[in-house]
């Protein structure tokens, strides 16, 4: 082929007609920000359960989680009071248990907080045409669960635990997650509905923090919007006699500053009951140590940690993350300075929305603690 000839071929090439679209706008759908409407984040509960969106509640086994839900969900049901002392709009609950006998647990549970039986509504299975019966499958039956949302107009979905309605795929690949779980995220933001799910965390590991103790692949929490944890407070901070008191807080929260702690314990055979704020945050309590060997009151790692503490917040208060960074490079450890923190009682103070760490207040006593 000459040069004239090529010359041609590609003139004609040329001429022909082309799509009104590239193959490239043909495969993707790009919008101006212009088209983007901006819209607020609705809330359930203010700081704590976002509308349309998933937020994980984890815990160790018989720490609360869900008599938590149950709670909650008899708030939403009468326009009760929230754990933080706020009122909660009414809702309508769904429940989708698979530990907790309904008749047995959940009922007698629901009932003691006070919940209105006509709000709240628990999935028992799905139902073939061949008259067999199987568990819900977030992923296979999410059609069916779209239109249970719509008809009841549910505004809360409680999960218990996350994982039994997740058998199809591997919850510990990041791609199977996020396959199961997307399709589902895309049903809260299109119906509002807010979804608390409940996961067990692993063998605690006090150098881990609190939001990657949860079992299975990191899409979890990388999917949530919310997170929150539940842990004991340590047996030298119980009360002998009276009912163990626990933490209830927020460690991952994408669209809000996370909210103070707060305390709670159940009495036996009685509704749970909330005790305010906590002084001791997540990471301080899931990263305790008990007070044995090298780690007794008194060590000299623990010493340093003090001296350091009491010289740099003596000229004021500071952020967290300041005093861990100038902490670590004078080489202490963030455990021992959250145990020095604690047994100096320093406050954890929250001004505008941000959190400080300050010296106790004149009269508190070096190594007292305070943890409610």
């Amino acid at each position: 082929m000459t040069v004239s000839t090529l010359a041609a071929s590609l003139a004609e090439y040329d001429a022909l007609p082309r799509p009104e679209t590239s193959l490239f706008a043909e495969r993707l759908r790009v919008i101006s920000l212009t088209e983007i409407e901006s819209k607020p984040i609705q809330w359930l509960w203010p700081g704590w359960l976002p509308k349309g969106m998933l937020t994980i509640l984890g815990g160790y086994a018989g720490d609360g989680k869900s008599t938590i839900t149950m709670a909650l969900a008899a708030a939403f049901s009468n326009g009760g009071t929230l754990p933080d002392g706020t009122r909660a709009p009414q809702v309508n609950t769904l429940l989708m248990l698979a530990e907790d006998d309904p008749g047995h647990v959940v009922k007698p549970r629901l009932l003691l907080h006070g919940a209105n039986e006509h709000r709240i509504s628990v999935v028992q299975h799905v139902g073939t045409d061949e008259g067999r019966n199987r568990a819900i499958n977030l992923r296979r039956d999410l059609p069916l669960l779209r239109e249970l949302v719509e008809q009841r107009q549910i505004g809360l979905i409680v999960i218990d635990p996350l994982s039994s309605f997740l058998s199809a795929s591997d919850r510990n690949n990041e791609g199977d997650v996020r396959d199961s779980l997307t399709p589902f995220i895309q049903l809260m933001e299109d119906t509002g509905v807010a979804v608390i799910a409940i996961m067990h965390i692993g063998k605690n590991d006090g150098y881990a923090r609190s939001m990657q103790r949860l079992m299975g692949s990191t899409a979890f929490t990388a999917l949530a919007r919310s997170v929150w944890m539940v842990v004991p407070l340590p047996e030298e901070m119980q009360t002998e006699g009276m009912p163990t008191r626990k933490v209830l807080g927020v460690t991952k929260s994408n669209y809000a500053i996370p909210p103070a702690p707060l305390l709670f314990s159940r009495p036996l055979d009685e509704a749970i009951q909330f005790h305010g704020q906590s002084s001791l945050d997540l990471e301080d309590l899931f990263q305790w140590r008990p007070a044995r060997g090298d780690q007794a009151t008194g060590s000299p790692e623990r010493d340093k940690a003090k001296e350091f503490l009491y010289a740099y917040l003596a000229g004021g208060m500071k952020r967290p993350f300041e005093i861990e960074a100038a902490a670590i490079k004078e080489g202490h450890t963030k455990r021992i300075l959250r145990r020095a923190k604690v047994e100096m009682n320093i406050q954890s103070i929250k001004v505008k929305d941000c959190w400080y760490w300050s010296l106790p207040l004149p009269g508190a006593k070096p190594g007292q603690v305070k943890p409610f």
